[in-house]
């Protein structure tokens, strides 16, 4: 080791720098795959009145899966708004496609 270059001392934990949270993999997976779950269930089960439970929890998974993304991801916070504005309509139309094909597994929301 050379004298003249120390290495630095590691910053306590109260002086180390906010880094990017840990995507919370079950929390991120259900809110991709719940809503279509739960809305091929409804088609099966509910002869109509599928659609809307796929509307209403693919917005709020798609949601949160954007805000779990957007979290985990380092830089400002005018960044991160950007950013939200950005994922957050893209995760809604995964799930809503997600949902979609759920119905249709599940035999369609309108069976007569």
């Amino acid at each position: 080791m050379n004298s003249d270059n120390p290495t630095p001392e590691p910053l306590p934990a109260e002086r180390r720098t906010k880094t990017a949270a840990n995507l919370n993999w079950p929390i991120f997976l259900t809110a991709l795959l719940g809503p279509a779950v739960l809305t091929t269930l409804a088609a099966l089960v509910v002869k109509t009145g599928a659609i809307p439970i796929g509307l209403i929890l693919s917005v709020i998974g798609g949601a949160v899966g954007g805000f779990l993304i957007v979290r985990r991801i380092e830089c400002g916070v005018v960044v991160k708004i950007f950013l939200g504005l950005i994922f957050i309509p893209v995760f809604i139309l995964v799930t809503l496609f997600l949902c979609m094909t759920g119905c249709s597994i599940g035999g369609g929301g309108y069976r007569s």
